[in-house]
């Protein structure tokens, strides 16, 4: 318990820390930009490989929150396996959930959307459409984020 004090005192005050610079504390925080930023340079290290597993759980973190990069990143790894196990539903369905939300970024997602699509089974389509619709990002009692 000493130890995890001694850590929290170590970190500049939320007011002082810059997220841009370095987003680990509020990721851990919960903060769904920071997130998705953490994921962004964990999957794009050019120090090392990425480490595409740990990339995806930043990315679902943030997902989870309805971040449409994070939802969008998460249906491209799922596409090609990267750091998940390669799945074209849950893919769509990532896909699907990002395309439909007011973003810069919102016509990208629909192409990557109709990629994936294309050839993927009607009953496939179907699945990953349900999945999407039945997503949730409405917080539990508990406070733990509902998935699908």
């Amino acid at each position: 318990m000493l130890v995890a004090l001694s850590i929290d005192c170590s970190r500049a005050p939320r007011s002082h820390r810059n997220p841009v610079e370095e987003p680990r504390y509020e990721a851990q925080d919960g903060d769904a930009d920071a997130q998705y930023e953490l994921g962004v340079r964990i999957a794009g290290s050019p120090a090392s490989a990425p480490d595409y597993a740990q990339a995806a759980d930043w990315f679902r973190r943030a997902a989870d929150q309805g971040h449409a990069g994070a939802q969008a990143a998460l249906g491209v790894m799922y596409h090609r396996g990267q750091g998940l196990a390669r799945s074209d539903v849950d893919a769509l369905k990532w896909l699907t959930l990002a395309a439909a939300q007011p973003s810069p970024e919102r016509d990208a997602y629909a192409v990557w959307k109709t990629y994936v699509a294309r050839e993927m089974s009607a009953a496939d389509i179907a699945e990953a459409e349900r999945q999407a619709h039945s997503w949730s990002r409405a917080p539990q009692s508990d406070g733990v984020v509902q998935r699908q």
